[in-house]
């Protein structure tokens, strides 16, 4: 996707600077067959039968979703500026107003006073496709010797512009010193439209259809089809990152030329400013840019477990992880045998690296390799090398994991978890305490997230308890060291 058709030249059109608020006149309903300004718009236009108004005014006026098609309107003017009476600009409404194969030539869409300001009729998504804009102004400015200038213009985004003839049309305005307004006609369509000797002085062309455009001989002295902005992240703590982007495709009239950096170079982190040139017909160079912007990546790598080593039970997990930007977390993940990119543990930083807890007795035994994965505060996340380990848990053996030892449990749900070693069949949770010795109070189905249970905690008095899990397995049962509880209803 490319960006805007840029174009800089020293082609001075009629300019305005606003010293005063403009005052709108106030506007005109239009509908079928109504006379709007001294000018009959026609119902259900034909080629025989159409609106015909040339050089009416019709600034001010609302023609929004009006049928023109065909119509003959050389020469109107649909923005318009006035020094006397009530000091201001009118502006015609024309979205969505069907000017298919209309004659609209010579007309002015803006219009600047020196006095009055600047305004510039709605032309968005209207249908132009077709229709003969040969020298109509769409953006103007108004420039004194010791004066600022002031620009308006049309907004064109989204009008189907196909077939329509732009041959001499101003869709954009440049004044020494000036400050310009071009016209916007971001993701127009301009497929199969003339555009020859039409000033396109910096309008902002986005994403616009140019399929089959005529652009030969138009003035493109300082016209350029440059990529859009690009945004990258540099690898885990490098210093920066290689940056390509397409070549924009050659059009009629104007030939892509040399970007500086150019597609293909590293670019630091940061953001930097890319200049590229294009050649019109007549030799001349112009120049337009775009910006590579480049985020910083973390760095990070895992220093507990160590590489290889055999791990059983509780493991504690330490990773290193720092970026330019600061790093907003770090977390484990685990992959091997069924398990693939599980986050086993999140961390804390501490004096002494980013710090987890996992209990490996929830994973199968076997060989696993485990990645530390950092985030830094611009949102880029970085994947450490990873390192080998092997779990291995002696067979049968199981811990409750929720709750967790000292806490206080009510209601009929209360959740019970457990974690068993591979090759456990069943577990079951056992509650000693009171009256009570061994007293099984759930029994455990097997989840990704270990044996879990609920049991109905008003089954047994309030009180004080020990709770364990009971694993079953081929060679008997074990039993898990006890944590205690206390039971309030």
């Amino acid at each position: 996707m490319f960006g805007r058709l840029l174009r800089v030249t020293s082609t001075v059109l009629v300019i305005a600077v606003a010293f005063v608020t403009p005052v709108l006149a106030t506007s005109t309903s239009a509908s079928a067959d109504t006379v709007v300004n001294g000018c009959t718009v026609v119902s259900s236009p034909t080629a025989t039968n159409f609106t015909n108004c040339p050089g009416a005014d019709l600034s001010g006026a609302n023609l929004a979703g009006v049928d023109l098609s065909f119509a003959n309107l050389s020469g109107a003017v649909f923005a318009a500026c006035t020094s006397t009476g009530s000091i201001g600009c009118a502006a015609a409404d024309l979205s969505g107003v069907n000017l298919t194969d209309a004659n609209v030539s010579n007309s002015i869409f803006n219009s600047c006073n020196i006095v009055a300001g600047c305004d510039d009729a709605n032309l968005t998504a209207i249908n132009l496709s077709g229709a003969n804009l040969t020298d109509t102004i769409f953006a103007s400015c108004y420039l004194l010797p010791t004066l600022i200038v002031a620009c308006d213009a049309a907004d064109l985004s989204g009008t189907n512009l196909s077939g329509a003839n732009f041959s001499g049309a101003a869709l954009g305005a440049s004044g020494t010193s000036a400050k310009t307004n071009p016209a916007v006609a971001a993701g127009a369509n301009l497929t199969d439209a003339t555009l020859t000797d039409a000033t396109l002085t910096g309008a902002d062309l986005t994403d616009a259809t140019f399929t089959g455009a005529t652009l030969t001989g138009a003035a493109l002295s300082g016209t350029i089809l440059i990529p859009s902005g690009q945004t990258v992240s540099a690898p885990g703590g490098a210093a920066g990152a290689l940056v390509t982007w397409p070549t924009p495709p050659s059009l009629p009239g104007a030939t892509p030329g040399s970007c500086t950096p150019p597609s293909g170079s590293t670019f630091a982190t940061g953001a930097t400013i890319v200049t590229c040139q294009v050649l019109d017909d007549a030799g001349d160079v112009a120049t337009g840019t775009f910006t590579v912007t480049v985020n910083p990546s973390p760095t990070t790598f895992v220093a507990s477990p160590s590489d290889g080593a055999t791990v059983a039970g509780d493991s504690w997990l330490d990773a290193g992880a720092s970026s330019p930007d600061g790093i907003t977390s770090v977390v484990f993940v685990l992959n091997g045998g069924v398990e693939s990119n599980v986050i086993i543990s999140d961390s804390t930083p501490t004096i002494y690296g980013y710090i987890g807890a996992w209990n490996s007795t929830i994973v199968n035994n076997g060989t696993y390799t485990v990645q530390s994965v950092a985030t830094g505060t611009n949102g880029v996340s970085t994947t450490s090398a990873p390192i080998t380990i092997t779990v291995d848990n002696p067979a049968g053996s199981t811990s409750v994991v929720s709750p967790s030892d000292g806490a206080t449990e009510s209601g009929t749900s209360a959740l019970l978890d457990a974690s068993a070693t591979s090759g456990v069949t069943g577990v079951s949770y056992e509650l000693t305490g009171g009256t009570l010795t061994n007293q099984v109070v759930a029994t455990a189905t097997e989840t990704f997230f270990g044996w879990a249970a609920l049991w109905d905690t008003t089954s047994v008095p309030n009180g004080t308890y020990t709770l364990q899990s009971v694993a079953t397995y081929s060679g008997g049962t074990v039993t898990s060291a006890p944590i205690t509880i206390t039971v309030t209803n």
